[in-house]
């Protein structure tokens, strides 16, 4: 069993064309909070009683925008190292 968050924490970041969308997990009177910004604006949040569901809600929604052409930090550290040799 996982702690539940006693603070804002984000769960993951990713970036495409100057974007970046964001997931965090904050703790709420019913449970769990999971927010997904893009831009720093919010545009979806869901509260979650069972970290399991919150953790593969999260994980489901990076998926399809990995899928989608979406790529994390690293990712694009890794595409400007192959770029400059």
């Amino acid at each position: 069993m996982r702690m539940l968050p006693q603070r804002r924490r984000v769960l993951w970041k990713l970036f495409r064309a100057g974007h970046a969308v964001r997931c965090d997990v904050s703790p709420h009177p019913f449970g769990m909070e999971l927010r997904y910004l893009v831009n720093n604006k919010p545009v979806m949040s869901r509260v979650f009683e069972e970290w399991d569901a919150l953790e593969h809600a999260a994980a489901a929604w990076c998926e399809g925008l990995l899928i989608r052409g979406w790529r994390t930090a690293n990712a694009l550290d890794g595409d400007a190292a192959r770029a400059a040799s």
